[in-house]
């Protein structure tokens, strides 16, 4: 499974349709819906985002709990999932990234 299987063929919706589905556990519903492929390049993504807020904790802290709070809840919930939570994780990554935030909160400690 290279390329996996699409994004949300393994959600509640193909559940209710009599397909198989992934209820819970965000990783391995990354892992088939992605791919393997997929599933590198999120890992790739994140593990230099948690590198670069843990270097910088003292100003992107709270960006950094939000991210490790996602990645944990995870391991048995589909914290991913939801468009409304989802938002803020992926929020926060934009800010650990933004090279002006970080600029505007170091000048202003």
């Amino acid at each position: 499974m290279i390329f996996g299987l699409g994004l949300g063929s393994c959600s509640g919706v193909a559940g209710a349709l009599g397909l198989d589905a992934i209820y819970d556990s965000e990783f391995p519903k990354i892992f088939y819906e992605l791919g393997l492929l997929g599933t590198i390049l999120f890992f790739v993504l994140i593990i230099p985002t948690i590198i670069r807020a843990t270097k910088k904790i003292k100003y992107l802290h709270m960006e950094l709990l939000i991210v490790v709070f996602f990645l944990v809840a995870g391991i048995g919930s589909d914290s991913l999932t939801f468009f409304l939570f989802d938002v803020i994780f992926w929020y926060s990554i934009g800010r650990i990234w933004n090279i002006s935030y970080l600029n505007y909160r170091i000048k202003n400690d």
